[in-house]
């Protein structure tokens, strides 16, 4: 059972990393499209500024959408008679498949090798690539194999003699270049937490209220541990393997376990849900919720303050008047996800002034229920266009969303390396002259990933942990 909803959420967020990513920088841009507290022209990170832009969106939006698939998942596999601890077993196998995933992604990036990467450095990226799909891949045609589940084992070997044979230049203080503290940070937030949230779920997956208890002594923590020497700072902070695990990473459950929340409810309305059937009421409201998105972002980044607040109350307040004109039962599961992710955005809202306003680094309590909030409400436009409508040409969205490994190493492993191969890449990097260069340049990179990560999904080529 799948939510296209959700396939779009997850690849809309993979789609703002990249393009945030390669678009140009130096004060080309304005500073909204860009991470808030790296402001251009220089980039510095400053992280007295407050405020979110859409850029300090994706990676939340990624965690939740991991929330949200739990149950879809995991209910699966306990439908299919899987035993809990086995279960558990498999999501600590998946942390150590996501770290040696965020430790061998960074070590072949061509950039951190050398800091002149040349032709080698590029086909050594280009060779790391296509060991990726030995690592994670799967395929019918390899499922046809006889020893098939051996796959990725013999690829999992070959990956680690080709980091030990991995020519580069180590960091200052390192002996060497493989370092097991040479890590993705992204992809390594997501493997502890991944374990973490999917036990979370699994022990409250029948009650929602022990899961909100959960939430509540995360934020005992994160306020306690600030509160200067105590055992909370010393947990927060502390880890006998800080490389692998670290606590302080677990305050994004708040966002994941938000997502699974959502999830729980999308799962459940997955197996009665209404098709075609709509009312100018639910159209209405799901363009409600992106204008509800928009408005946040802006009014976050120019710190309007309570009048945004204001503005806010009223969108949900007439996205209620809509959705109680339409008895369906698509309509009643809206009206569930809107208490949610309004539930969730006034949360944060209220904790908008705490900590000096809102930021993703360091993030702050405001930051986890309004990335929460906004992500409910973009799952609902979604929801209504793809699952409910139908909507047809949205194919390419939905198919990065289920191979978001594929689509996240694309950029630097796929096709830089080929441009810089190429004689191209000059030309790609020289597109900073203006505004519009400087965004088409995100744009091209950003579409060359899209179109290799649909291509191999069409192909039947899938990257799991």
């Amino acid at each position: 059972m799948r939510s296209s909803a959700l396939d779009a959420l997850r690849g809309l967020a993979i789609i703002g990393m990249i393009l945030s990513g390669h678009i140009a920088h130096g004060g080309v841009l304005p500073a909204w499209m860009h991470h808030a507290q790296v402001p251009p022209p220089d980039h510095q990170f400053t992280p007295g500024i407050a405020g979110i832009t859409w850029v300090d969106l994706v990676f939340p939006m990624f965690l939740f959408a991991m929330g949200m698939a739990f149950p879809f998942s995991l209910r699966s596999r306990l439908g299919k008679g899987v035993a809990e601890w086995r279960i558990v077993l498999q999501a600590f196998k998946r942390w150590g498949w996501l770290f040696f995933f965020a430790l061998f992604y960074q070590h072949l990036i061509p950039q951190y090798m050398t800091s002149s990467p040349g032709t080698v450095e590029q086909l050594l990226a280009l060779g790391g690539f296509v060991l990726l799909f030995a690592i994670y891949g799967t395929h019918p045609r390899i499922r046809q194999w006889k020893y098939h589940e051996h796959f990725n084992t013999l690829g999992l070997l070959l990956a680690i003699a080709y980091l030990l044979l991995l020519p580069g230049e180590p960091k200052p203080g390192d002996s060497r270049y493989l370092s097991l503290e040479r890590t993705d940070i992204i992809i390594l937030i997501l493997s502890n937490v991944a374990f973490f949230g999917a036990v979370a779920w699994l022990l409250t997956r029948n009650n929602v209220l022990p899961r909100l208890a959960l939430l509540a002594v995360l934020l005992a923590l994160r306020l306690s541990q600030s509160a200067g020497d105590n055992w909370t700072a010393v947990l927060w902070n502390g880890s006998p393997l800080p490389w692998f695990f670290n606590f302080s990473f677990l305050q994004y459950l708040h966002i994941v376990l938000a997502g699974s929340i959502v999830g729980d409810l999308a799962q459940a309305y997955a197996a009665k849900r209404e098709t075609g059937a709509g009312s100018s009421s639910l159209t209405a409201t799901g363009w409600l919720m992106v204008v509800l998105v928009i408005l946040s972002l802006t009014g976050l980044f120019g710190r309007w303050g309570f009048p945004l607040f204001l503005m806010q109350l009223g969108i949900l307040a007439l996205a209620v008047l809509l959705l109680r004109k339409d008895g369906s039962t698509t309509a009643r599961f809206l009206r569930q996800l809107l208490t949610w992710g309004s539930a969730f955005l006034i949360i944060g809202m209220a904790f908008e002034p705490y900590e000096g306003g809102i930021r993703k680094d360091h993030a702050t309590m405001s930051y986890y229920y309004v990335t929460a909030g906004l992500s409910t409400f973009l799952f609902m436009a979604f929801f209504l266009l793809l699952d409910h409508y139908r909507a047809w040409g949205w194919q390419w969205l939905t198919q990065t969303g289920r191979n978001p490994m594929i689509a996240y190493v694309a950029p630097w492993l796929l096709v830089w390396p080929i441009l810089k191969i190429s004689g191209l890449a000059a030309f790609v990097g020289g597109m900073n002259g203006n505004a519009l260069l400087g965004l088409l340049r995100g744009v091209l990179i950003t579409g060359l990933s899209l179109a290799a990560t649909v291509a191999l999904t069409r192909w039947g080529w899938r990257w799991k942990t």
